[in-house]
Formats: C-alpha cells, structure tokens, sequence
C-alpha cells in the first residue's frame, strides 16, 4: 500500500508540473491558463492529501491493497511524462503559438497525438 501512495504521489506532482508549464505556454489566453493554473493546484493538493495517507500508515499494519501498479505500467506513464516535457521544451515560440492557435483541435483527442520523429529543426505530429 506505501508503493501505491508513493507512486501516486509522484504521479500527481508530475501532473502539477505539466499543468504549470501547459500554463506557461498558453499565458497568451488568460482563460485556459487561468484553468490550467487551478489544475495544476489541485493536483498539489492530490500530492499532499497522498502524503496524509503515507504519514497515516507509518503507525499502523500496512493493509493489503485492492490494487496494484505493474513495473510495466508504472515505467509507461513515467515515460510519457518525461517525453512530453522533453517535446514540449523543445518547441519554438511559434510552434507553441501554432498550438496555442489550433489547442481546441489537439486538446478534444489528446492521447491520438503521436510523435513519429524528431528532427533537429522540427517535431513531426501525427493524429
């Protein structure tokens, strides 16, 4: 049960972060970046009610959880992380405005979004 709390807790915080730097990019419309802002706030606040949750457990038997979170899994969702924020670091100011221009368009089927390849002057999108 620890491992799960521990996991989600890195998994919320990670949220934060992409949030923020989501807000970062989109500072141009106040609206979404106000939205993403008060996402990225309740993810902390995720984070900290996990670490309730593991501070509760330090006195007490560890109960046996009703679910778990394969390495395989856990290593997928960790990498997807780390991959977006490697991709979205990357972009120019006017490949941030072309998203920020088209971002309806991205944000109503985000998982379909694929990177196929990397090229040093250019990130190539796929649906």
């Amino acid at each position: 049960m620890k491992d799960i709390i521990e996991w989600l807790r890195k998994i919320e915080k990670m949220a934060g972060k992409v949030y923020l730097l989501g807000a970062e990019i989109y500072a141009d419309d106040p609206e979404f970046k106000k939205f993403l802002e008060d996402a990225a706030e309740e993810e902390a606040w995720h984070y900290h009610v996990m670490g309730s949750a593991a501070e509760y457990l330090v006195s007490r038997p560890a109960p046996i959880p009703a679910i778990s979170i394969d390495e395989t899994t856990s290593g997928k969702i960790l990498k997807l992380n780390s991959r977006f924020l490697y991709i979205t670091g990357y972009l120019s100011k006017e490949k941030r405005a072309f998203f920020s221009e088209n971002r309806v368009k991205y944000l109503e089927k985000p998982m379909q979004i694929k990177v196929l390849r990397e090229e040093s002057s250019k990130i190539i999108l796929s649906k």
